[in-house]
């Protein structure tokens, strides 16, 4: 997967890893429904963890987050953002 022609994998590489390749099948599982807007976000803002901590996953740890909405029978991925649960959104947190 890419964002404007980077791979995914190359824009965060800050202690945080992909939900997938790690971890139990159901939680990549829950991962991609997330992702396909089949099951509510894992925030409680709705937003989507697309990165998270490598040592539990824990969003306490912080990820990063993504809006995502069914448009045109597409899913958009928008306003990428470092997001833990227990502080308020930065949009700007990521530069």
């Amino acid at each position: 997967m890419s964002v404007d022609g980077s791979a995914l994998s190359t824009l965060f590489v800050d202690d945080i890893i992909s939900p997938f390749g790690w971890g139990s099948e159901p939680a990549q599982t829950d991962a991609a429904e997330r992702l396909l807007l089949s099951v509510p976000g894992d925030f409680s803002d709705g937003r989507v963890s697309l990165y998270a901590c490598p040592e539990c996953g824990d969003l306490g740890c912080g990820a990063i987050s993504i809006a995502l909405e069914r448009r045109d029978g597409l899913v958009v991925w928008r306003d990428f953002a470092f997001q833990n649960n227990y502080e308020e959104l930065d949009l700007d947190g990521l530069g």
